[in-house]
């Protein structure tokens, strides 16, 4: 016994004993440890039933190599307490049957984006996690056997954008994943009984347009896939003659345009071979009331998927699918006060006076300082534009500047109930024009001097009691409305 301990104890370091004591026959007991090291900037701690493996923020981040036959991690001893599994960020490496025979584990995986390599037998037979599990776009190896019998999981299986090599054995005989497999296009390499005896996936099975080749048995008695479609253009090749068997050989097999007898030469136990076209697909947006087009589309103002047809050299269809989004245009309104004039909120502002862009106006308030219209064209968060209703803007002069009577015009009576008189002794050969105005600037009433007829009537009966102002010309008279 000491000649054992001796060889597993100098062959790795003190932060194992523990773990070598266990192999070795003695008893945990008192010398179980609750933390140390596990690798490169890797520690470990048991808190009651949660064991935490974490990054210290210095070294590579991986966790050390380990073999339960021969020297196993330093948690082992205690595994069969342990309930909960957390893997902070920053761990790149989860070591050879680092948590392997973790039959205790429930609830969740969570595999952090930090990781790049799963080892040999990771989680081999830890099948109490359920769930779905996503391996992360970190993660470029999943090792041999590295999910190997971990029959718990219920929902589905992601496999993340960056793996390149689906290790022997890596998901075999774990029954309980569901519904469709993607095999991503940075996958070169499916080992032989990667997803063996994977009973529970019901959908269909993709694989990856970089695949090679993929091993024995890989997809072995994975028989309730509904469909496979293999987007590489030359057909990946099989390393035995039984990686599909037990599937419903009648199920459809999609492969690229011009690319079914080639599938049918190399997978020759499918019969039924369906070429399918090339698709793009686009995304695009527009603002309402605008019209798309492109080298494929003209004319399009409604929101949706929209599809295109091309035929190539090889007689093969290539589908052009572009969704589009149309967005709503801003609501523009304007209020007054006084001659300042103030637009609804938005992310962008610029005002106009007389159609003609008011040079520097670019904030929600502006104070006009001619007559003339005035209108504001405003932006939203999508970049559309839309601009208000014209706004007349009838200056008037200050309070000081107001005169009862002039030499050149008489009003009366002034204060009136109704009827109010405007005598003109001089005007132009053009005529002139008579505006009354109310406190806030609102004209209420336009009407023509005529120079064949110098004395106008305004009926203001209609309107409220108040101070009004009347400009004839140039002239302003405060009138009272009683």
């Amino acid at each position: 016994m000491k000649r054992v301990i001796t060889e597993v104890f100098t062959k790795n370091t003190r932060r194992n004993f523990f773990a070598a004591l266990a192999f070795a026959g003695v008893s945990a007991g008192a010398y179980a440890q609750q933390k140390g090291q596990c690798g490169s900037g890797v520690e470990w701690e048991i808190n009651s039933t949660t064991l935490t493996i974490s990054y210290t923020g210095s070294g590579t981040g991986e966790m050390d190599n380990y073999d339960n036959s021969i020297f196993p991690p330093p948690w082992y001893p205690q595994q069969a307490n342990i309930k909960t599994l957390v893997i902070d960020s920053g761990v790149t490496s989860i070591g050879n049957w680092a948590f392997a025979d973790c039959h205790g584990f429930t609830g969740s995986l969570t595999i952090p984006n930090s990781v790049i390599n799963i080892g040999n037998c990771a989680f081999r037979k830890c099948n109490g996690f359920t769930d779905s599990l996503t391996i992360p776009n970190s993660v470029t190896t999943i090792r041999d056997e590295a999910f190997s019998d971990c029959s718990g999981f219920r929902g589905s299986l992601t496999i993340g954008n960056s793996v390149t090599t689906i290790g022997d054995g890596a998901f075999g005989y774990c029954s309980g994943f569901r519904g469709s497999l993607t095999i991503p296009n940075s996958v070169t390499t499916i080992g032989g009984k990667a997803f063996v005896s994977c009973i529970g996936f019901t959908g269909s099975l993709t694989i990856g347009n970089s695949v090679t080749s993929i091993g024995n048995d890989a997809f072995f008695d994975c028989r309730h896939f509904t469909s496979i479609t293999s987007n590489a253009i030359i057909p990946p090749a099989l390393k035995g003659i039984d990686v599909f068997d037990y599937f419903l050989i009648t199920i459809p097999v999609y492969v690229p345009c011009g690319t079914s007898k080639n599938y049918q030469s190399v997978w020759n136990f499918f019969p039924n071979y369906i070429e399918y076209a090339d698709t793009t697909s686009h995304t695009a947006a527009i603002c309402r009331g605008e019209t798309y087009a492109d080298a494929d589309f003209a004319d399009l103002m409604q929101a949706g998927t929209y599809y295109k047809t091309r035929v190539d050299v090889r007689g093969c269809d290539s589908i052009i699918q572009l969704t589009l989004t149309v967005n709503p245009l801003p609501e523009p309104r304007i209020s007054r006060n006084g001659n300042v004039l103030t637009a609804s909120t938005a992310s962008g502002y610029q005002w106009y006076y007389n159609n003609e862009i008011i040079p520097g106006a670019t904030v929600q308030s502006y104070t006009c300082t001619e007559d003339g219209i005035y209108f504001v064209e405003i932006g939203n968060g999508y970049g559309c534009k839309a601009r208000s209703a014209d706004i007349n803007i009838y200056l008037i002069v200050g309070i000081n500047n107001y005169e009862p009577q002039t030499t050149n015009y008489e009003v009366y009576p002034n204060p009136t109930t109704g009827k109010l008189s405007v005598v003109s002794y001089q005007l132009s050969e053009t005529g002139g024009e008579v505006k009354m105005y109310d406190v806030v600037g609102q004209v209420v009433f336009v009407s023509a001097l005529s120079p064949q007829s110098p004395e106008t009537t305004i009926d203001i009966s209609g309107l409220a009691s108040g101070l009004y102002f009347l400009k004839v010309n140039n002239k302003v008279i405060k009138v009272i409305k009683q």
